[in-house]
């Protein structure tokens, strides 16, 4: 009650400046967990069990009465409820987030499943601090329809090596591709040996990715070849 009291008596007086809008929106209570061990502020780690209950209701009351009002909004996360907004200055401040980038740099295309294990974070963590280097513009995001494959943004790779890196880091394309890569010129007979699966399901995935242009076919005598296409032969993959 005390805390309401102080909200609305702060925020009756700074409505009547008549505080102008700027689209700022809070971000989510539930991605904020995570955030919480470098971007919260002492009042929110001190105290009681019982100031823990209490720190709950004042800050959804924060919420609801400030929703209408941006700047001050920002002004009261940033100062009384631990919010900090993340920038482009900011954003790689935060450990876990500067070890998803770095992981992201060294392995371009790599997916969500990999980097989940690689940087050992749940799935919720890590789409979270995936929002944030995107939204600051630090990496791109490529839709390969089935699945996402992370960048850095820096017009490292064109769309094209895009495509044919985000294909090598899925499932049995991209364990085709790094069977082709790795032995050039192999057959398909080959392929369906080396990875224990059939041959009509080699000449179905190959078929989509010479229709992408991720591998180019040679006729020798009865055989037929599998290179990687020129374009992306510098591409190495792992």
């Amino acid at each position: 009650m005390h805390y309401s009291n102080i909200g609305f008596a702060l925020g009756f007086f700074l409505i009547t400046l008549g505080i102008p809008l700027d689209g700022y929106a809070p971000e989510p209570r539930n991605a904020l967990l995570d955030e919480s061990e470098k971007e919260q502020s002492p009042s929110q780690t001190a105290g009681s069990e019982h100031h823990q209950k209490s720190r709950h209701p004042f800050h959804w009351i924060w919420n609801d009465f400030l929703s209408d009002n941006d700047v001050l909004s920002r002004i009261v996360r940033e100062r009384v409820s631990g919010y900090r907004r993340i920038t482009a200055t900011n954003v790689l401040e935060h450990e876990t987030r500067k070890k998803i980038f770095a992981l992201i740099c060294d392995n371009p295309g790599i997916d969500l499943t990999r980097l989940a294990i690689l940087s050992k974070s749940n799935e919720n963590t890590l789409r979270y601090h995936i929002d944030r280097l995107a939204e600051t513009k630090c990496i791109s995001i490529f839709d390969q329809g089935k699945s996402y494959h992370f960048f850095e943004n820096h017009n490292t790779f064109s769309m094209k090596e895009q495509l044919f890196l985000s294909r090598s880091s899925s499932g049995l394309t991209g364990k085709i591709l790094t069977l082709v890569q790795h032995n050039p010129g192999i057959t398909r007979r080959d392929i369906a040996e080396c990875l224990g699966i059939a041959s009509p399901t080699v000449t179905r995935t190959v078929r989509h990715l010479v229709y992408e242009g991720c591998i180019r076919l040679v006729k020798d005598g009865k055989y037929t070849r599998h290179y990687i296409s020129r374009e992306n032969q510098q591409n190495n993959l792992n």
